[in-house]
């Protein structure tokens, strides 16, 4: 047995490490050979869905279309809108029959959406991160050896990934140390752990790395600043960015990938927007009405994942907003970018302690409960109030889900807030019919 799995770790090392050094030469590659790669995985794509992906074979029938009417991936448009709603109403529609989770080498990413990727497109998803990689070397002057910090919550996505690569392959990437600590720990025991460990790195989400600096910044503690602070999976308000370099003298580098679409973009050090993989996957803007929009045009962000054939992703809402940009970026690279996103502010919890914390939080530890009801939204009447409002499945353990929310919530705002849970048959949406996950009936104080 041992001895098996350290043959397959060989193999997937194999086939790894050539991967990542063609990965770090593709943003550079001329647009012909990007468009002719994701003109190849697209038509992959596009047959295998027709075959093997319920969704996809049942919407091409219903519009009397078949492979033969995709001919680009311009033509993604013709299938429909999903979003993270259509999604969570039945994800084994979007399964592979041709993937057994109880069989297969599946990671599964995501706490309440059910989201499988296949161990080629995950082990090609670590592999597509050397292009980030090779921007924060470069921004360090060094290629390995440097000490990174992870502060994020347990069992999140990235704690997910990252442990499938180390049980898949045979090594570790280049850091000389890596510590992890959760995002649940006070301020000043995350501060002190920073200023005693001194790392080159620190990766954080967006929502705690802006709440983790004004903290220090109003209590006037003092930090041994990390020469780059990475945020991913939420956004920083505007102007935040500009305060930790001007007040730190840290790097704020920021990563936009998410569980659907993997690592499907990356900033380079001009830092302006976005790089879009393209070559793996299809990105457009769309107006309100799903039709796609010219370059230097805003719009809603719409992505097809060309790459993974578990759960297959193709003209997804991301919600998020941007445009892409009609002039190549200063870096030489010749990937499109993709800029002004304006992606979610992670909505935020006003506990009766005075701590504001981020959604992203209760949201990682409450995941597997979510994930038994058709959508989700709290309600906050006054500060320390949490109520979740759950719109039910009709097969859901009402009972059951209940209490875990009530216990999960906890351990993220413990007492004295008072926690709720009420079923409900619809989620208050804003006045563009998209959803809050936290809503306020009451102004927080500043």
């Amino acid at each position: 047995m041992e001895i098996g799995r350290m043959v397959r770790r060989s193999l997937n090392t194999a086939y790894v490490i050539p991967a990542c050094a063609w990965e770090r030469q593709m943003p550079w590659a001329p647009p012909w050979l990007l468009r002719a790669l994701q003109q190849i995985r697209f038509r992959l794509m596009i047959r295998h869905a027709w075959k093997h992906v319920p969704f996809y074979r049942e919407a091409m029938r219903a519009l009397g279309l078949s492979p033969a009417d995709f001919r680009r991936p311009a033509d993604l448009h013709k299938l429909p809108l999903i979003n993270n709603e259509t999604l969570r109403e039945d994800p084994a529609r979007f399964h592979s029959e041709r993937f057994d989770p109880a069989t297969d080498t599946l990671m599964k990413v995501g706490n309440y959406k059910r989201i499988y990727w296949s161990k080629k497109a995950a082990l090609q998803w670590f592999a597509r991160l050397s292009r980030n990689r090779a921007v924060l070397n470069r921004l360090l002057g060094v290629n390995s050896g440097y000490i990174e910090v992870h502060i994020q919550p347990q069992n999140n996505a990235n704690y997910v990934l990252n442990r499938f690569w180390s049980e898949n392959l045979l090594f570790r990437g280049r850091a000389g140390g890596r510590r992890v600590f959760d995002t649940n720990d006070p301020y000043p025991a995350t501060l002190e752990a920073l200023n005693e460990i001194r790392p080159d790195i620190v990766y954080s989400f967006g929502s705690h790395t802006e709440r983790f600096f004004r903290y220090i910044q109003n209590h006037g503690m003092k930090l041994d600043p990390p020469r780059i602070w990475v945020y991913g999976s939420d956004m920083m308000s505007p102007g935040t960015r500009e305060l930790i370099e001007e007040n730190y003298g840290c790097i704020v580098y920021s990563a936009y990938s998410m569980n659907e679409m993997g690592a499907f973009a990356f900033a380079c050090e001009e830092r302006k927007g976005f790089h879009l993989n393209t070559d793996a996957c299809h990105v457009r803007i769309a107006d309100e009405n799903g039709n796609s929009l010219p370059d230097g045009v805003e719009g809603e962000i719409v992505i097809s994942n060309l790459v993974n054939k578990a759960t297959v992703l193709l003209n997804y809402r991301t919600g998020d907003r941007g445009m892409i940009s009609p002039r190549p970026c200063p870096c030489g690279r010749t990937l499109p970018l993709l800029e002004d996103l304006q992606g979610r502010i992670s909505d935020t919890l006003h506990c009766a302690d005075g701590r504001d914390i981020s959604f992203m939080l209760v949201l990682v530890s409450c995941g597997p409960y979510l994930a038994r009801v058709s959508s989700f939204q709290v309600v906050q009447e006054r500060r320390g109030n949490i109520c979740w409002h759950l719109v039910p499945f009709p097969d859901t353990d009402r009972e059951g889900v209940a209490a875990g929310l009530r216990i999960e919530t906890e351990k993220t705002a413990p007492p004295p807030n008072e926690i709720e849970v009420r079923w409900v048959e619809r989620i208050e949406m804003t006045p563009s019919q998209k959803r809050k996950f936290v809503v306020h009936r009451f102004v927080p104080e500043e």
